[in-house]
């Protein structure tokens, strides 16, 4: 399961900005591994790197498929203890990106963080889970069949967080979404959860209109998503190297 602190990414994330700058005459070239799950032999969802690749030019990093199997296990096509699934399907190092595709799952999609790669054994549970459904050719339904959601949870993976911040008591005080700092990031203007893809200042007192074409926003209607702003773009490359040390060699 997801667990990571908030506030101390988005920290590691504005100092990453700060003190990591790649050349971006260099790409990054991600390996990509991909799993699909199923239930039986004649049902099955693939995902072609194609959205990936396109939504990620503009941060000079490109995925290659360097292996896929598929699995047929009812219980983790389901959902169902899919920490088991990771450690058994798991491959690569934590410069490869791991996809697993499962046919029902309790939410669109679901990542680990770079943070989470700091904890004993978690390289095995490193990846995103994505639902059938929101792949090309699926049923999910308006906006979710694109690949869009998983530009986002990919986005995740690098150590992007959500453009918005949630209102709610934290265990101490009342949180004010409309008062916070959503992805930590300056440019962002502060904005509450977002619904489908009208633009709208969902926060008048503050800076700015709804960022509803980001991709690491959560609208209802995902089909608005078109772009990634400049320091997430400078996050995805700068936390792919804090991910992965003195290991990359560019290409």
């Amino acid at each position: 399961m997801l667990n990571f602190t908030e506030q101390k990414l988005r920290n590691s994330l504005q100092q990453l900005l700060k003190n990591l700058h790649p050349d971006a005459n260099e790409s990054i070239i991600v390996d990509v591994y991909m799993h699909m799950v199923a239930e039986s032999e004649t049902s099955a969802a693939y995902l072609s790197l194609a959205v990936l690749n396109t939504s990620y030019a503009q941060a000079g990093i490109a995925f290659h498929l360097k292996g896929s199997d598929w699995k047929i296990n009812s219980g983790w096509a389901k959902g169902i203890d899919y920490d088991s699934m990771k450690k058994s399907l798991h491959k690569g190092d934590k410069k490869s990106a791991n996809l697993y595709i499962v046919e029902k799952f309790e939410t669109y999609g679901l990542s680990t963080f770079p943070e989470d790669l700091s904890k004993p054994d978690e390289l095995l549970l490193d990846g995103c889970i994505l639902q059938a459904a929101t792949v090309p050719g699926g049923i999910a339904g308006l906006g979710y069949t694109e690949g869009i959601i998983a530009v986002h949870e990919v986005g995740h993976w690098f150590g992007l967080l959500h453009t918005y911040s949630f209102s709610g008591w934290n265990g101490r005080e009342w949180v004010d979404e409309c008062l916070a700092d959503g992805d930590g990031l300056a440019d962002t203007p502060v904005h509450t959860k977002n619904k489908g893809c009208k633009v709208k200042d969902s926060c008048p007192n503050q800076a700015g209109t709804d960022p509803i074409d980001d991709f690491m926003n959560l609208t209802s209607d995902p089909s608005a998503y078109a772009k990634f702003d400049a320091p997430e773009v400078a996050g995805d490359s700068s936390i792919f190297y804090e991910r992965v040390g003195n290991e990359y060699s560019h290409n």
